[in-house]
Protein backbone atom coordinates (compact mmCIF):
# COMPACT_ATOMS: atom_id res chain seq x y z
CA UNK A 1 0.00 0.00 0.00
CA UNK A 2 1.11 3.56 -0.70
CA UNK A 3 1.61 6.00 2.14
CA UNK A 4 -1.69 7.85 2.59
CA UNK A 5 -0.17 10.92 4.26
CA UNK A 6 1.24 12.40 1.05
CA UNK A 7 -0.77 15.43 0.04
CA UNK A 8 -1.57 15.63 -3.66
CA UNK A 9 -3.03 18.40 -5.81
CA UNK A 10 -5.14 17.38 -8.80
CA UNK A 11 -5.65 20.07 -11.43
CA UNK A 12 -8.38 19.82 -14.05
CA UNK A 13 -8.68 22.42 -16.79
CA UNK A 14 -12.33 22.67 -17.78
CA UNK A 15 -13.92 24.09 -20.90
CA UNK A 16 -17.54 23.37 -21.80
CA UNK A 17 -17.29 20.07 -19.95
CA UNK A 18 -20.83 19.84 -18.62
CA UNK A 19 -21.36 16.44 -20.24
CA UNK A 20 -18.38 14.77 -18.55
CA UNK A 21 -17.09 16.70 -15.52
CA UNK A 22 -19.43 15.15 -12.94
CA UNK A 23 -18.43 11.61 -13.93
CA UNK A 24 -14.77 12.64 -13.85
CA UNK A 25 -15.05 14.09 -10.34
CA UNK A 26 -17.05 11.11 -9.08
CA UNK A 27 -14.28 8.92 -10.40
CA UNK A 28 -11.78 10.95 -8.38
CA UNK A 29 -13.93 10.73 -5.27
CA UNK A 30 -13.94 6.92 -5.58
CA UNK A 31 -10.17 6.58 -5.43
CA UNK A 32 -8.53 4.19 -2.96
CA UNK A 33 -6.70 7.09 -1.33
CA UNK A 34 -7.23 9.23 1.76
CA UNK A 35 -9.62 11.90 0.45
CA UNK A 36 -8.43 14.33 3.15
CA UNK A 37 -5.03 14.30 1.46
CA UNK A 38 -6.40 15.35 -1.92
CA UNK A 39 -7.14 18.84 -3.16
CA UNK A 40 -8.91 19.25 -6.48
CA UNK A 41 -8.49 22.50 -8.38
CA UNK A 42 -10.69 23.14 -11.42
CA UNK A 43 -9.45 25.93 -13.67
CA UNK A 44 -12.27 26.92 -15.99
CA UNK A 45 -11.44 28.52 -19.36
CA UNK A 46 -14.56 30.70 -19.65
CA UNK A 47 -17.04 27.87 -20.32
CA UNK A 48 -20.40 28.90 -21.74
CA UNK A 49 -22.26 25.76 -20.65
CA UNK A 50 -22.26 26.45 -16.88
CA UNK A 51 -19.49 23.95 -16.13
CA UNK A 52 -18.28 25.88 -13.02
CA UNK A 53 -21.82 26.10 -11.64
CA UNK A 54 -22.30 22.36 -12.15
CA UNK A 55 -19.11 21.65 -10.19
CA UNK A 56 -20.07 24.14 -7.50
CA UNK A 57 -23.49 22.61 -6.97
CA UNK A 58 -22.26 19.01 -6.97
CA UNK A 59 -18.80 19.10 -5.34
CA UNK A 60 -18.49 22.02 -2.95
CA UNK A 61 -14.99 21.03 -1.82
CA UNK A 62 -13.55 21.48 -5.33
CA UNK A 63 -11.71 24.78 -5.62
CA UNK A 64 -12.83 26.59 -8.78
CA UNK A 65 -10.79 29.25 -10.55
CA UNK A 66 -12.68 31.09 -13.29
CA UNK A 67 -10.74 32.62 -16.16
CA UNK A 68 -12.34 35.50 -18.04
CA UNK A 69 -11.00 34.14 -21.33
CA UNK A 70 -9.97 30.79 -22.75
CA UNK A 71 -6.26 30.77 -21.93
CA UNK A 72 -5.56 27.35 -23.42
CA UNK A 73 -4.28 24.19 -21.76
CA UNK A 74 -0.82 25.19 -20.54
CA UNK A 75 -1.56 28.65 -19.18
CA UNK A 76 -4.66 27.43 -17.34
CA UNK A 77 -2.70 24.58 -15.77
CA UNK A 78 -0.01 27.07 -14.74
CA UNK A 79 -2.63 28.98 -12.74
CA UNK A 80 -3.65 25.78 -10.97
CA UNK A 81 -0.04 24.73 -10.33
CA UNK A 82 0.73 28.09 -8.69
CA UNK A 83 -2.27 27.67 -6.39
CA UNK A 84 -1.49 24.04 -5.49
CA UNK A 85 -0.13 22.88 -2.15
CA UNK A 86 0.61 19.21 -2.78
CA UNK A 87 3.83 17.22 -2.52
CA UNK A 88 2.77 15.94 -5.92
CA UNK A 89 0.87 17.72 -8.66
CA UNK A 90 -1.39 15.74 -10.97
CA UNK A 91 -2.85 17.02 -14.22
CA UNK A 92 -6.03 15.39 -15.48
CA UNK A 93 -8.22 15.97 -18.52
CA UNK A 94 -11.88 16.73 -17.82
CA UNK A 95 -13.16 13.97 -20.12
CA UNK A 96 -11.67 11.16 -18.05
CA UNK A 97 -12.74 8.18 -16.00
CA UNK A 98 -10.29 6.49 -13.65
CA UNK A 99 -9.59 3.09 -12.21
CA UNK A 100 -10.07 3.15 -8.44
CA UNK A 101 -6.34 2.52 -7.89
CA UNK A 102 -5.18 5.15 -10.41
CA UNK A 103 -4.03 7.72 -7.84
CA UNK A 104 -2.41 5.30 -5.38
CA UNK A 105 -0.47 3.63 -8.22
CA UNK A 106 0.86 6.96 -9.49
CA UNK A 107 1.95 8.14 -6.03
CA UNK A 108 3.48 4.76 -5.20
CA UNK A 109 5.45 4.81 -8.45
CA UNK A 110 6.95 8.20 -7.63
CA UNK A 111 7.79 7.11 -4.08
CA UNK A 112 9.51 3.95 -5.31
CA UNK A 113 11.42 5.79 -8.05
CA UNK A 114 13.01 8.89 -6.50
CA UNK A 115 14.79 9.61 -9.80
CA UNK A 116 11.46 10.03 -11.63
CA UNK A 117 10.35 13.56 -12.46
CA UNK A 118 6.90 12.51 -13.63
CA UNK A 119 4.85 9.44 -14.38
CA UNK A 120 1.96 9.02 -16.79
CA UNK A 121 -0.96 6.63 -16.66
CA UNK A 122 -1.94 4.13 -19.35
CA UNK A 123 -4.64 5.57 -21.63
CA UNK A 124 -7.66 3.64 -22.87
CA UNK A 125 -10.81 4.66 -24.71
CA UNK A 126 -13.68 5.97 -22.57
CA UNK A 127 -15.98 3.14 -23.65
CA UNK A 128 -13.54 0.58 -22.23
CA UNK A 129 -14.13 1.75 -18.65
CA UNK A 130 -14.90 -1.17 -16.33
CA UNK A 131 -14.18 -3.72 -19.04
CA UNK A 132 -10.50 -4.38 -18.20
CA UNK A 133 -10.10 -7.22 -15.72
CA UNK A 134 -6.37 -7.14 -14.93
CA UNK A 135 -4.00 -4.27 -15.66
CA UNK A 136 -0.52 -5.02 -16.89
CA UNK A 137 2.21 -4.76 -14.22
CA UNK A 138 4.76 -2.79 -16.14
CA UNK A 139 6.70 0.44 -15.72
CA UNK A 140 8.67 1.83 -18.63
CA UNK A 141 10.92 4.82 -19.17
CA UNK A 142 9.71 7.18 -21.89
CA UNK A 143 11.22 9.87 -24.10
CA UNK A 144 8.16 12.07 -23.63
CA UNK A 145 4.82 11.98 -21.86
CA UNK A 146 1.42 13.49 -22.60
CA UNK A 147 -0.10 15.54 -19.79
CA UNK A 148 -3.72 14.37 -19.83
CA UNK A 149 -3.15 12.10 -16.82
CA UNK A 150 0.27 12.58 -15.25
CA UNK A 151 1.86 13.12 -11.85
CA UNK A 152 4.74 15.54 -11.27
CA UNK A 153 7.09 16.02 -8.37
CA UNK A 154 6.53 19.58 -7.12
CA UNK A 155 10.26 20.28 -6.82
CA UNK A 156 10.80 19.12 -10.40
CA UNK A 157 8.41 21.78 -11.68
CA UNK A 158 10.18 24.32 -9.48
CA UNK A 159 13.45 23.37 -11.16
CA UNK A 160 12.40 22.96 -14.80
CA UNK A 161 9.61 25.52 -14.84
CA UNK A 162 5.95 25.20 -15.70
CA UNK A 163 4.27 25.31 -19.13
CA UNK A 164 5.58 27.67 -21.81
CA UNK A 165 2.71 30.19 -22.29
CA UNK A 166 3.37 30.45 -26.06
CA UNK A 167 1.44 27.24 -26.66
CA UNK A 168 -2.35 27.48 -26.66
CA UNK A 169 -2.96 23.75 -26.97
CA UNK A 170 -0.96 20.73 -28.13
CA UNK A 171 2.82 20.05 -27.95
CA UNK A 172 3.21 21.95 -24.64
CA UNK A 173 3.43 18.57 -22.90
CA UNK A 174 6.46 17.58 -24.97
CA UNK A 175 8.15 20.88 -24.15
CA UNK A 176 7.79 20.59 -20.38
CA UNK A 177 8.73 16.91 -20.28
CA UNK A 178 11.87 17.49 -22.37
CA UNK A 179 12.95 20.23 -19.96
CA UNK A 180 12.45 17.86 -17.05
CA UNK A 181 14.41 15.14 -18.84
CA UNK A 182 17.26 17.54 -19.62
CA UNK A 183 17.46 18.30 -15.89
CA UNK A 184 18.36 14.67 -15.30
CA UNK A 185 14.99 13.24 -14.24
CA UNK A 186 13.41 10.09 -15.64
CA UNK A 187 10.05 10.10 -17.43
CA UNK A 188 8.00 7.03 -16.50
CA UNK A 189 4.73 5.41 -17.46
CA UNK A 190 2.97 2.88 -15.24
CA UNK A 191 0.59 0.52 -17.03
CA UNK A 192 -1.22 -0.25 -13.75
CA UNK A 193 -2.50 3.33 -13.50
CA UNK A 194 -5.51 3.22 -15.81
CA UNK A 195 -7.36 6.21 -17.24
CA UNK A 196 -10.12 6.19 -19.79
CA UNK A 197 -10.24 9.18 -22.10
CA UNK A 198 -12.99 10.43 -24.41
CA UNK A 199 -10.40 12.31 -26.43
CA UNK A 200 -8.82 9.02 -27.48
CA UNK A 201 -11.95 8.24 -29.49
CA UNK A 202 -12.07 11.64 -31.21
CA UNK A 203 -11.11 11.60 -34.92
CA UNK A 204 -8.49 14.07 -36.16
CA UNK A 205 -9.70 16.18 -39.05
CA UNK A 206 -6.99 16.43 -41.78
CA UNK A 207 -6.63 20.22 -41.82
CA UNK A 208 -8.78 21.52 -39.00
CA UNK A 209 -7.97 23.57 -35.91
CA UNK A 210 -6.28 20.71 -34.09
CA UNK A 211 -3.93 20.13 -36.98
CA UNK A 212 -3.17 23.84 -37.26
CA UNK A 213 -2.24 24.20 -33.59
CA UNK A 214 -0.24 20.96 -33.66
CA UNK A 215 1.84 22.01 -36.67
CA UNK A 216 2.32 25.60 -35.53
CA UNK A 217 3.45 24.49 -32.09
CA UNK A 218 5.67 21.78 -33.54
CA UNK A 219 7.52 24.44 -35.54
CA UNK A 220 8.00 26.47 -32.37
CA UNK A 221 9.23 23.41 -30.45
CA UNK A 222 11.93 22.42 -32.94
CA UNK A 223 13.14 26.02 -33.29
CA UNK A 224 13.28 26.37 -29.51
CA UNK A 225 15.06 23.08 -28.80
CA UNK A 226 16.81 22.02 -31.99
CA UNK A 227 20.24 22.71 -33.45
CA UNK A 228 20.34 24.58 -36.76
CA UNK A 229 21.10 21.36 -38.63
CA UNK A 230 18.15 19.55 -37.03
CA UNK A 231 15.79 22.49 -37.65
CA UNK A 232 16.68 22.52 -41.35
CA UNK A 233 16.30 18.74 -41.57
CA UNK A 234 12.88 18.75 -39.91
CA UNK A 235 11.57 21.74 -41.88
CA UNK A 236 12.62 20.11 -45.13
CA UNK A 237 10.67 17.00 -44.23
CA UNK A 238 7.57 18.91 -43.09
CA UNK A 239 7.49 20.82 -46.37
CA UNK A 240 7.73 17.59 -48.37
CA UNK A 241 4.96 16.04 -46.30
CA UNK A 242 2.61 18.97 -46.81
CA UNK A 243 3.15 19.20 -50.55
CA UNK A 244 2.86 15.53 -51.46
CA UNK A 245 -0.41 13.88 -52.54
CA UNK A 246 -2.32 11.71 -50.10
CA UNK A 247 -1.55 8.10 -51.13
CA UNK A 248 -4.58 6.81 -49.23
CA UNK A 249 -6.87 8.93 -51.36
CA UNK A 250 -5.23 7.66 -54.55
CA UNK A 251 -5.59 4.05 -53.43
CA UNK A 252 -9.23 4.55 -52.44
CA UNK A 253 -10.02 6.04 -55.87
CA UNK A 254 -8.65 2.94 -57.61
CA UNK A 255 -10.65 0.60 -55.45
CA UNK A 256 -13.93 2.39 -56.10
CA UNK A 257 -13.64 2.99 -59.85
CA UNK A 258 -16.35 0.45 -60.51
CA UNK A 259 -18.83 2.64 -58.65
CA UNK A 260 -19.31 5.93 -60.50
CA UNK A 261 -21.28 7.53 -57.65
CA UNK A 262 -18.56 6.67 -55.14
CA UNK A 263 -15.90 7.84 -57.58
CA UNK A 264 -17.59 11.23 -57.96
CA UNK A 265 -17.87 11.61 -54.19
CA UNK A 266 -14.18 10.83 -53.82
CA UNK A 267 -13.27 13.40 -56.48
CA UNK A 268 -15.32 16.03 -54.70
CA UNK A 269 -13.78 15.07 -51.39
CA UNK A 270 -10.29 15.21 -52.86
CA UNK A 271 -10.99 18.65 -54.33
CA UNK A 272 -12.21 19.81 -50.93
CA UNK A 273 -9.09 18.42 -49.24
CA UNK A 274 -6.83 20.26 -51.70
CA UNK A 275 -8.58 23.55 -50.89
CA UNK A 276 -8.33 22.83 -47.17
CA UNK A 277 -4.63 22.01 -47.55
CA UNK A 278 -3.96 25.28 -49.40
CA UNK A 279 -5.70 27.27 -46.66
CA UNK A 280 -3.82 25.28 -44.01
CA UNK A 281 -0.40 25.90 -45.60
CA UNK A 282 -1.19 29.60 -46.13
CA UNK A 283 -2.07 30.00 -42.44
CA UNK A 284 1.12 28.24 -41.40
CA UNK A 285 3.25 30.41 -43.68
CA UNK A 286 1.58 33.53 -42.28
CA UNK A 287 2.55 32.73 -38.68
CA UNK A 288 6.00 31.29 -39.45
CA UNK A 289 7.92 34.61 -39.02
CA UNK A 290 6.48 35.21 -35.53
CA UNK A 291 7.00 31.55 -34.58
CA UNK A 292 10.61 31.82 -35.75
CA UNK A 293 11.27 34.97 -33.69
CA UNK A 294 9.61 33.65 -30.55
CA UNK A 295 11.26 30.24 -30.95
CA UNK A 296 14.78 31.68 -31.29
CA UNK A 297 14.28 33.92 -28.26
CA UNK A 298 12.77 31.07 -26.19
CA UNK A 299 15.68 28.81 -27.14
CA UNK A 300 18.16 31.45 -26.01
CA UNK A 301 16.37 31.89 -22.67
CA UNK A 302 16.13 28.13 -22.18
CA UNK A 303 19.87 27.65 -22.70
CA UNK A 304 20.63 30.40 -20.20
CA UNK A 305 18.60 28.57 -17.55
CA UNK A 306 19.77 25.01 -18.14
CA UNK A 307 22.36 23.11 -20.11
CA UNK A 308 21.01 21.02 -22.95
CA UNK A 309 22.55 17.87 -24.33
CA UNK A 310 22.01 19.03 -27.91
CA UNK A 311 22.70 15.65 -29.46
CA UNK A 312 20.11 14.05 -27.19
CA UNK A 313 17.53 16.77 -27.86
CA UNK A 314 18.05 16.53 -31.63
CA UNK A 315 17.51 12.80 -31.26
CA UNK A 316 14.21 13.45 -29.48
CA UNK A 317 13.10 15.73 -32.31
CA UNK A 318 14.08 13.20 -34.94
CA UNK A 319 12.40 10.35 -33.08
CA UNK A 320 9.13 12.26 -32.63
CA UNK A 321 9.25 13.34 -36.28
CA UNK A 322 9.25 9.65 -37.11
CA UNK A 323 6.46 8.79 -34.70
CA UNK A 324 4.07 11.66 -35.37
CA UNK A 325 4.89 12.64 -38.92
CA UNK A 326 5.86 9.25 -40.35
CA UNK A 327 9.23 10.60 -41.34
CA UNK A 328 10.83 7.37 -42.41
CA UNK A 329 7.76 5.64 -43.82
CA UNK A 330 8.31 4.25 -47.30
Amino acid sequence: MVKQDLFVSIIIVTYNGADCIIDCLRSLKSQNYNQKKIEIIAVDNASVDKTPEIIENTFRDVHIIRNNFNLGFGRANNIGIKKSKGNYIILLNQDSLLDKNWLSVLVKTMEQHPDAGCCGAEEYAYIEYNTLKKPEKKIKECLWMGCGSVIFRKKVLDEAGIFDPFYFMYVEDMDIVWRIKENGWKILQNYEALWFHKGKERPIEPFGKRMYWSWKNRLYLIIKFGSLAQIVKSLHYYLQLLLKNDPKMNDESKVNKVNTIQEEKLKQNKSFQIKEKIIFITKLLAVTPSVLIYGIFAGYVLRQKQKLNQQEVDGLIEYTDKIFYHRYSE
